[in-house]
């Protein structure tokens, strides 16, 4: 199953197992990016994610250098840590949620490395720009619709005029 995502004006189809695996208060998502010293991105690289109840997952970076894992955890879960390890490097998070909560997908973001040394863009601007762009779009295909309608009139009119 492919969810779509529509967000500003954009329809996204969002591949990623994550979100078909689980109801939104089971799922404890952890995501990232690794990137070498320098701020590009790592790809291909090992990550290793482990609970404290013994459950290890280990996942190869994208060639973007992201990675995203998925654990089934509860609200019973709530403070306990997981441990995300890139080479000899190690974070401890701690599992934080709201337990009443049983619609926002839960997680954390851990990335490796320098800040990216990509240019990004203000996704305020970015959301904005696609929304104006779909109403133009929108304004654009009705004008296009309304004059085919014209047109057909004033060729059935021509046609009724040559028969008198």
């Amino acid at each position: 199953m492919i969810p779509i995502i529509f967000m500003h004006g954009v329809i996204a189809l969002y591949s990623s197992p994550v979100f078909a695996t689980h109801e939104a208060d089971h799922r404890y998502i952890i995501s990232g990016q690794v990137r070498d010293a320098s701020g590009n991105p790592q790809k291909e690289v090992l990550v290793s994610l482990e609970h404290k109840g013994g459950e290890k997952k280990d996942v190869k970076t994208d060639h973007l250098g992201r990675y995203e894992v998925l654990f089934h955890l509860h609200n019973e879960n709530l403070g306990e840590k997981i441990i995300v390890s890139y080479g000899d490097i190690q974070r401890k998070i701690t599992i934080t949620f709201d337990p009443e909560d049983k619609f926002t997908n839960r997680g954390d973001v851990v990335d490796f490395g320098a800040p990216s040394n990509e240019p990004t863009l203000p996704w305020g601007i970015v959301g904005m720009g696609s929304l104006l762009g779909s109403f133009v779009l929108l304004y654009f295909f009705k004008k296009s619709k309304k004059s085919k309608g014209r047109s057909k009139k004033q060729s059935s009119t021509k046609k009724k005029r040559k028969k008198v």
